[in-house]
């Protein structure tokens, strides 16, 4: 049929796949910014007291910043697997609808 309309199921289905594939990764990340520690070849001399402070300033909102972008993929990946799934249902029942009218569907 020309000029029909339809979702784009198998798009939806790698987009969710490749922010599915990047979340670990990222996850990862979050999880090393958590070893990182201050110390005197880290923060200098002068402030390896300060060491676990320094840590708590510069890896804390990383590490919020990049856990929250791992946790916003995995939902964007659930969100598109959502839509293709209710496309496809969409699309088979309105197959099925057009079916039992007597018309054709592709």
């Amino acid at each position: 049929m020309s000029g029909s309309f339809g979702a784009q199921t198998q798009a939806l289905a790698t987009a969710a796949s490749a922010f599915q594939s990047q979340a670990d990764p990222i996850l990862q990340q979050a999880q090393r910014l958590e070893t990182v520690k201050g110390t005197a070849q880290t923060t200098g001399r002068d402030y390896a007291a300060e060491g676990d402070a320094y840590h708590e300033v510069i890896t804390g909102p990383l590490n919020t910043v990049v856990r929250s972008f791992g946790e916003t993929c995995l939902k964007v990946s659930a969100a598109l697997t959502q839509s293709r799934q209710g496309y496809e249902g969409a699309e088979a029942s309105g197959s099925a609808a057009l079916r039992s009218a007597g018309g054709q569907s592709q």
